[in-house]
């Protein structure tokens, strides 16, 4: 109720539905369910890791480790893998691939059901590729938090990509300057400032989360999914993660 005062729609529109769901609930498990139900989009995907061989990122199908449901049942892995979905390309340019991190700082794994995430995404490139959609993932809890930190930067190096990333856990950035990697890490957005009027919030890399900006966050949110790719189909159906979708 309170994001609907605040962000009034057009009057054609319904952000809610019957059942008074923000996102599109039933489009999205319409999707979740075909591919569950598709061989073909199951196998889609490869999970693996990133090692270096020479000096150089290479990828390793292991086929295993990835975590196939959200929220996990108790007694169920907790470290995760690295999926991809679409590998970049061979050259990839400054600003095509971005990536959104919420992390975790401590390494009480054993208490803890909440997972790091890691979530790669591909922007605009040409109307002859795929754009707009998350391509690759690294969601897990691995026994240190030095290990999540260390799969999300060789994703960035991979896909030469930048991170935001939840910054109030300290723990990702002093991973990243210690390495001699906080170039990876983007600054604070200027449009928090319009988001949250008068902040004195300055923690130079990253983004905090507050009401107004988890607000405004979930809105565009609500915007990508909903947006018509083609008659009848809709951005959501380019996720192919099924526990993002869960």
């Amino acid at each position: 109720d309170k994001y609907i005062a605040e962000h009034p729609l057009n009057p054609q529109e319904s952000m809610l539905d019957f059942s008074g769901n923000i996102f599109p609930k039933k489009q999205l498990m319409a999707h979740l369910a075909s591919i569950l139900s598709n061989k073909k989009l199951t196998h889609h995907k490869q999970v693996g890791e990133l090692n270096y061989v020479g000096g150089q990122l290479k990828w390793t199908i292991t086929g295993k480790g990835d975590i196939c449901e959200y929220p996990l049942r108790e007694g169920m892995d907790k470290h995760g893998s690295i999926v991809i979905w679409e590998h970049p390309d061979e050259r990839p340019p400054d600003g095509l691939y971005i990536i959104g991190v919420d992390p975790y700082d401590f390494d009480s794994a054993v208490y803890s059901t909440s997972l790091g995430s890691c979530i790669v995404y591909k922007r605009f490139q040409d109307f002859e590729s795929y754009y707009d959609m998350p391509v690759a993932e690294f969601t897990g809890r691995p026994a240190t938090a030095n290990e999540f930190y260390d799969n999300v930067r060789k994703l960035a190096l991979y896909y030469n990509a930048k991170i935001l990333y939840e910054n109030e856990k300290p723990g990702l950035a002093t991973y990243f300057v210690h390495n001699h990697c906080d170039h990876l890490l983007v600054n604070q957005p200027d449009i928090l400032s319009d988001i949250v009027k008068g902040s004195k919030v300055n923690r130079k890399k990253g983004i905090h989360m507050s009401t107004p900006i988890i607000d405004w966050s979930i809105g565009k949110l609500n915007e990508y999914l909903r947006e018509e790719t083609s008659p009848g189909h809709m951005s959501l159906e380019k996720i192919m993660s099924v526990p993002l979708l869960q």
